[in-house]
């Protein structure tokens, strides 16, 4: 997952990329860093470009993404976001949407 601190790197994803998944943490987030390495696995598994922002480090994220949370899973499809996770994150359902979606 690979960790960025410009939200021109994300209008970047929208233009280039099919699909792609965005998380936003904290570093003060212990269910962040819980959920990080199982979806980043699952990502990896499914060949999904992934994208870790961290709220502190780029704070416009939360006005820019509309975050309130963190927590957040965000799953883009062409431009648009298809799905939103945030703060219970269920990595059962986001797999089988990726699996869904990939296809």
């Amino acid at each position: 997952m690979q960790v960025i601190d410009d939200l021109a790197l994300i209008e970047e994803a929208k233009r280039t990329q099919s699909l792609f998944v965005i998380l936003v943490t904290q570093d003060s987030c212990g269910v962040c860093h819980a959920i990080e390495g199982p979806l980043s696995a699952i990502l990896a598994d499914k060949e999904i470009p992934a994208f870790q922002i961290k709220a502190n480090n780029l704070p416009q994220v939360a006005s820019y993404l509309e975050v309130l949370t963190v927590p957040v899973v965000l799953i883009f499809q062409y431009d648009r976001e298809i799905h939103r996770q945030a703060r219970f994150i269920d990595l059962m359902r986001i797999e089988r949407l990726l699996t869904q979606v990939a296809q």
